[in-house]
Order: structure tokens, then sequence, then C-alpha cells
């Protein structure tokens, strides 16, 4: 097995001779209707909404330091949430040369372009990545509810 779908989101258009945009994912699955905390948090962003992920890392598992949207410019942006096995001893986040641990249950706007990865030291590290369009909107969203 190769893992090909580990791999970025170009690597994997190039692989499927495909071209993607963000805005060609839009039908939500079925985890987005059973799980009710998720299309909630969903939902304040659609329909700027695009790709979401939700990652389980376990033990020995990681993200190979990347950069997303390399040379693109902000039309979107990421945000993080981390909970499950989520404390320092249980794993690593580096962005861009230093170790970033997130608290767990808070959305944090990170620059993705800069280099990251991920490295768990225990089971049941989860982590939510929503990929969101930028205009006023979802900036005003994210900027009545910041904390700091």
């Amino acid at each position: 097995m190769d893992n090909y779908h580990l791999n970025s989101f170009g690597y994997m258009q190039k692989y499927n001779d495909v071209t993607m945009n963000e805005e060609d994912f839009v039908m939500p699955t079925a985890v987005y209707d059973s799980v009710p905390d998720l299309k909630k948090l969903v939902d304040v962003f659609r329909p700027d909404i695009g790709r979401v992920h939700l990652l389980r890392i376990d033990k020995g598992g990681f993200f190979p330091p990347h950069r997303d949207f390399p040379g693109l410019g902000p039309e979107y942006f990421r945000l993080l949430c981390v909970f499950g096995n989520c404390k320092p001893e249980n794993f690593v986040h580096m962005l861009d040369g230093k170790a970033f641990y997130p608290d767990p249950g808070f959305l944090y706007w990170l620059n993705f372009q800069l280099d990251h990865s991920v490295f768990s030291f225990s089971d049941g590290l989860y982590a939510l990545i929503l990929t969101v369009k930028l205009n006023e909107r979802t900036h005003d969203i994210i900027m009545n509810n910041t904390m700091n």
C-alpha cells in the first residue's frame, strides 16, 4: 500500500489527474449529520466552508512538516481545534519551528502557510481542521468571537 491518500491536496489532484478547488467540497458527509456539535460549528461558517478534516492521530502517528496553500493568496484560512489526549505530554504541534500546544476545545486561527507538523505520543488525539473562505462575514465571525 503506497498511502497516497496521506499526501497533500495538490498531490492528490496530480495523482488523479483532476483539478479541484475548495468550492468543490460542498457535500456534507455522514459524519456531519451524525455529530451534532460538529454540524453546529460547521453551520456557523456555511456557505463559506471548504474541506473539514476530523482526524484521529494515535501513538506514533504524525503529519510530516509541510505548508498548506503554498504561494497562494489568503482566499481561505484554517481553524484548528484539538481534543482527546492533547496535553503536552501526549503530542506536539510544531509551527514554524516552535512547539505549539493549543488548549483543547478552542478554535485557533493558525497560519498554515508556515511549516507545521504534528506528532502524537499517545492514542486518542483528535484534531478538527476547518477550511473557511475569507470574506467580511467570516472575518466578523472570528473577530466577534475572539478571546485574545
